[in-house]
């Protein structure tokens, strides 16, 4: 039994180095560049959230939307506009919209 375990350790610790040098080396992850901002402007979106926080009112809830829609039109590529303006679809197709064309309209946006 020794003698078997001290084969395999012995096979084990010769084999090490072989596999090392098998592994792949992963690779580099791309740096931001300095001129792209995660958030560009923090407080932009400061009156369409405050309008959202309101949207038991359903007008306050159809502005919000709009503004969301008006800042993800700007800047297409910018995903917390993206990610509000899914959140308003979402809340203004399953409260506030009756008609399940609509709603389906308001999801597919």
């Amino acid at each position: 039994m020794k003698k078997r375990f001290s084969i395999f350790l012995l096979t084990l610790l010769l084999s090490l180095p072989a596999l090392a040098k098998n592994k792949p080396t992963p690779a580099p992850e791309p740096s931001p560049s300095p001129s792209e901002s995660p958030s560009p402007n923090p407080t932009r979106f400061t009156a369409a959230d405050m309008a959202f926080k309101m949207r038991r009112d359903s007008v306050q809830a159809r502005k919000a939307l709009e503004l969301y829609r008006a800042f993800y039109k700007a800047a297409p590529q910018d995903p917390e506009a993206a990610w509000r303006v899914g959140m308003g679809c979402y809340f203004v197709g399953i409260r506030l919209t009756p008609d399940e064309k609509e709603r389906i309209k308001l999801y597919e946006e």
